[in-house]
């Protein structure tokens, strides 16, 4: 393991931990179901302000999506999970981006040439903030997801507010299922199993 990757882990856990403090309402109120985490429009936190240098060098701004339904996916290039997901993301940021869908990638722990060289290499069609350092994935609200390992993913209503979570890998169907409800302006998810 690479002393960045380590550094990675650490802030990961780190974050964890802190999160593991007493109770805090995005855990009371969620709602788990078959590895997805949702809440109630009520209930939902706003996501904070994440921004910093894309992998291709332009600026990378969460908040710059408001008024669409966004899809913030944690990967690393090592990370074998992420290798498998990262073509369904592609091909649903293609599909459903024209419905005001925008899939953003959050890639911790490695520098911008390692996450470019992923993002040709697969294709990708969305934009990708590289998060070396783990400051970014910090700001993430505590109890939001799991921070331990790569990949989790986090969506986001179009008013930017977190409506559910994964940590660990997604499929095409399970985003699908979670993100057609947001689109079409419901507060409800779908059972995100199908």
């Amino acid at each position: 393991m690479t002393i960045k990757r380590a550094a990675w882990t650490a802030l990961c856990a780190a974050a964890l931990v802190s999160g593991c403090a007493g109770s805090h309402p995005a855990t009371d109120d969620a709602t788990v179901k078959d590895g997805v985490s949702s809440w109630p429009v009520a209930r939902r936190q706003t996501m904070p302000v994440l921004r910093g240098g894309g992998a291709d060098g332009r600026p990378v701004r969460l908040d710059a999506f408001r008024g669409k339904v966004v899809v913030l996916n944690a990967w690393a290039s090592w990370c074998p999970p992420c290798r498998v997901e990262s073509p369904g993301l592609a091909r649903i940021q293609k599909a459903l981006g024209k419905q005001g869908l925008q899939v953003v990638g959050l890639d911790g722990g490695e520098p911008a040439s390692s996450a470019l060289s992923f993002i040709r290499d697969r294709g990708l069609n969305y934009p990708t903030l590289v998060d070396e350092h783990g400051k970014q994935a910090l700001r993430i609200p505590r109890g939001a997801v799991s921070q331990v390992g790569l990949p989790y993913t986090v969506f986001l209503d179009r008013k930017g507010r977190i409506a559910a979570s994964v940590s660990g890998g997604v499929t095409e169907q399970q985003v699908r299922n979670i993100v057609t409800p947001l689109l079409a302006g419901g507060q409800a998810l779908r059972d995100p199993a199908g």
